[in-house]
């Protein structure tokens, strides 16, 4: 017979809503969801949480570090268009740190191992509980927003970190 001996959990953080997070993408898989309207192909994106850079609410950053080498998810449609209401393009445009014209093919194997900045959203769980996802992905360079410029919208949040320079990294972004 085995014996097993109660220990204390780990704390388990749950990001407030508009967090920002330092991100590496981990993997990404293609699910197929039945929709009402049919079925369609999602993408649904791992990333490991590399730092804390804002919490949501206002309170102080170390209050999250205890989920830095975590996991956390997000997802997106699997159609790529150049709408720039196409959660895919911002995404990927996001990870890459460039922006992507029509004809750009692309793979999903560059986008593993690339770090950008996540803002989180808060949705409730079937168990009852509260769960944080990636709701938007950011440039991993660029000024640190305001809480309050998180709460004013993803693009206009991801307007105020264009002006800083996206290729701060040795490494090309493609």
């Amino acid at each position: 017979m085995a014996k097993i001996t109660m220990t204390e959990a780990p704390e388990f953080v749950v990001f407030p809503a508009n967090s920002i997070l330092l991100l590496k993408v981990d993997d990404v898989q293609v699910r197929e969801v039945q929709g009402k309207k049919g079925t369609w192909e999602k993408l649904e994106f791992t990333f490991i949480i590399k730092g804390v850079q804002d919490m949501g609410d206002g309170s102080d950053v170390s209050n999250g570090e205890a989920a830095i080498g975590s996991k956390i998810w997000g997802g997106c449609g699997a159609t790529l268009t150049d709408n720039p209401e196409n959660k895919l393009r911002q995404w990927t445009e996001a990870i890459l740190g460039m922006e992507l014209s029509v004809g750009f093919e692309l793979d999903t194997d560059l986008l593993i191992g690339r770090e950008c900045r996540g803002i989180t959203s808060i949705y409730q769980k079937k168990t009852g509980f509260d769960g944080h996802q990636i709701d938007a992905l950011l440039p991993k360079g660029g000024a640190t927003p305001k809480p309050a410029e998180a709460s004013v919208g993803v693009a206009e949040l991801k307007a105020a970190t264009v002006a800083a320079d996206p290729w701060q990294t040795d490494e090309p972004p493609f």
